[in-house]
């Protein structure tokens, strides 16, 4: 698997998708971190539970902070989820469609 070490995103083209770049491009090992997703903060408590009750270990890191939250409220927040370079395409499997809406979860 190929990865951006900088934005931790899978790399299909040659370039980051996130920050288009292609210094940052490596093979990951096992044991990287890698985007599994981006979710706002309603649908990422649904992601959440998903990755739990496959198992798959994770980490989900909010984008603006608790500083900022605080002022501007959580519902503006959203999260990465990370996971590891060897659970990917386990967690690909659970969320088949990274565009994912609420209704969606309806049916998984």
């Amino acid at each position: 698997m190929i990865i951006c070490s900088k934005c931790k995103a899978v790399v299909n083209d040659g370039a980051c998708p996130i920050c288009g770049r292609k210094k940052f491009v490596t093979e990951a090992k096992e044991d990287d971190l890698v985007l599994l997703t981006t979710a706002d903060y309603v649908l990422s408590f649904l992601i959440e539970d998903v990755l739990n009750d496959a198992g798959i270990k994770f980490l989900k890191k909010g984008e603006l902070g608790s500083a900022v939250t605080l002022y501007i409220g959580e519902l503006t927040e959203s999260f990465n989820f990370f996971v590891m370079a060897n659970d990917y395409d386990e967690a690909l499997a659970v969320l088949p469609n990274m565009e994912l809406d609420e209704e969606a979860f309806d049916e998984i």
